[in-house]
């Protein structure tokens, strides 16, 4: 730089002429602030600093807090999200099952009763009438499975019954209270109904149909070809109208793995046929025993009970595993529903419920 340059001298005194005002500023500023402490009448005031306009700042403070909000929201949602999604009304499990509502069985507690068996103890229940649906269903889906095998390939087998694997994902479900009075509803319409009482561990089944001594013969003496069928079934009648067999575990102490998986095993439920017009198997929960996917192998068809409150979760894995078994799911009880507002039926199931032909339609049947 040329420092004789006029430009550079001007700018140069300029400079100088600003750090000795600014000196001088600094020096009046201290003195004032001397004479402030003493009480000399002095007052310091600093200016106030520039603020944005009242109407900006609420509109930012409103957007911020919109902001918070939402992320708060999203991540609530994403919380209940990761926590257990559950089955609340009848419909839901059509969505992960893709087959149909049979019946919706209503919380016995809801209508006070104290019965597991209400198609026999309380026949004019909603509970009871929920049964008699889930019966029907049945027998109607039965009825078109039997006309496709007469005309499939293999008609002339001699299968006429329907063998039903009644499953459910967990203990608890109620899903043995769901075979009893299934049967029980299809007994009263004339059919000949066999349960078998294949859950080795509880025979839940057995005590509820009011077996309490086990019989010497079951499931297994018949798989072993110890003795017939016809011989190890136990009838259970618990009104002239209500009939039905009932086939136990039986004695040998074998694992109920080994039995089911045996030849003897394919050829004896390939053979229920002539007697009944529906088998019910009632089987351990499908999640918790591995040898209830090897029932449901041997079965038809599946009848899922999906109790109300169920988690989805749980349900999605029923349904793989039934998938990867092969087995059809033939629909689903929705059970432990809420009664809400579906209240009685009153007048119209005394018209329905005159037991006194159901006899007479099953000797009918019978004859056939």
């Amino acid at each position: 730089l040329d420092v004789q340059s006029p430009e550079l001298v001007a700018l140069l005194s300029r400079q100088e002429e600003a750090r000795s005002r600014r000196s001088d500023l600094a020096s009046r500023r201290a003195q004032l602030e001397v004479d402030a402490q003493l009480a000399s009448g002095v007052a310091l005031y600093f200016p106030a600093s520039a603020t944005e306009p009242a109407g900006l700042s609420m509109m930012l403070a409103a957007l911020g807090g919109g902001i918070a909000g939402l992320l708060i929201g999203v991540a609530l949602a994403y919380l209940a999200a990761g926590r257990r999604r559950v089955i609340e009304s009848r419909l839901m499990p059509q969505e992960v099952l893709a087959a149909p509502l049979l019946a919706e069985v209503t919380d016995f507690a809801d209508e006070r009763l104290k019965t597991d068996l209400p198609v026999f103890a309380a026949p004019r229940s909603v509970a009871a009438e929920s049964f008699r649906f889930a019966a029907a269903a049945l027998d109607l889906r039965s009825r078109r499975s039997t006309t496709a095998q007469e005309d499939s390939l293999f008609a002339g087998d001699g299968r006429k019954a329907h063998l039903v694997a009644v499953v459910s994902a967990e203990d608890g479900d109620g899903k043995s209270v769901v075979v009893a009075n299934t049967a029980l509803a299809s007994c009263w319409t004339g059919n000949r109904v066999l349960v078998i009482d294949a859950d080795f561990g509880s025979q839940s089944q057995t005590k509820l149909m009011k077996q309490t001594d086990l019989p010497k013969s079951g499931l297994a003496e018949v798989i072993a070809g110890e003795v017939s069928l016809r011989r190890a079934v136990q009838t259970v009648e618990l009104s002239p109208e209500l009939r039905l067999d009932l086939l136990t575990r039986g004695q040998i102490p074998i694992s109920a793995t080994d039995l089911l998986r045996s030849e003897e095993a394919d050829s004896f439920f390939a053979s229920i046929s002539d007697d009944y017009d529906l088998v019910l198997l009632d089987t351990p929960p499908l999640l918790r025993v591995a040898y209830s996917s090897i029932l449901c192998r041997h079965a038809d068809s599946a009848l899922v009970v999906v109790p109300h409150g169920a988690d989805i979760s749980t349900l999605e894995v029923l349904s793989d595993r039934l998938q990867l078994v092969g087995t059809e799911i033939t629909g689903y009880v929705y059970n432990k529903a809420p009664l809400e507002d579906r209240g009685v039926y009153g007048g119209s199931l005394e018209d329905t419920l005159d037991l006194s032909g159901a006899d007479e339609l099953r000797q009918a049947k019978h004859r056939r």
